[in-house]
């Protein structure tokens, strides 16, 4: 089944270049920007995203922080650089 199909190189994306394989095509060597840009965004999570009583930008930054403050800072990391990173690694 799909083990054979993954081990057999058959072709699992096409991007605007032609058919990519598994071996050099963009899921792997993509994957660890992917995972570091999703760490980072859940990182910086408020807290009415987790779920907490205060709504916090940065959930594990103490409410008296500076940064908590910083709203469009945070929307710009979280947003910009983070989205750009998993979105065009």
């Amino acid at each position: 089944g799909t083990i054979g199909y993954l081990k057999a190189s058959a072709v699992l994306c096409v991007t605007g270049a032609g058919q990519a394989t598994q071996e050099d095509g963009i899921i792997f060597p993509d994957l660890l920007a992917n995972m570091f840009g999703s760490f980072l965004m859940g990182m910086f999570a408020n807290g009415k995203t987790l779920g907490l009583a205060l709504p916090l930008n940065i959930a594990w930054v103490t409410p008296q922080h500076s940064f908590q403050k910083m709203t469009i800072l945070h929307k710009a990391f979280t947003t910009g650089f983070c989205g750009s990173l998993t979105t065009f690694s």
